[in-house]
């Protein structure tokens, strides 16, 4: 029973690190689409816009979530490039 565990032992070790980063990554991704479905949502209707039309548009940032961040981070250094010119 003792060598099953010394075999097992370091395998959840190395287990346990990686689930935390997903978890991390997910809890991240989860709150950069509400933040971000929730401010496209208010430029384009104000406050005046229903849970179902918010939690589409957080599942639309959810598919496209790579993409999105790379818009918006490319998007912030063009304009950064622009204040330097």
């Amino acid at each position: 029973m003792k060598n099953l565990i010394g075999i097992f032992a370091p395998a959840l070790i190395f287990a346990l690190p990686v689930n935390a980063v997903e978890v991390d990554t997910t809890n991240e991704k989860r709150d950069y689409c509400n933040q971000w479905a929730y401010r496209f949502l208010t430029l384009k209707n104000g406050k005046n816009f229903t849970p179902d039309l918010f939690y589409t548009y957080v599942g639309i940032c959810e598919e496209h979530y790579v993409e999105l961040r790379n818009y918006y981070k490319n998007l912030r250094e063009e304009n950064h490039m622009k204040t330097i010119k």
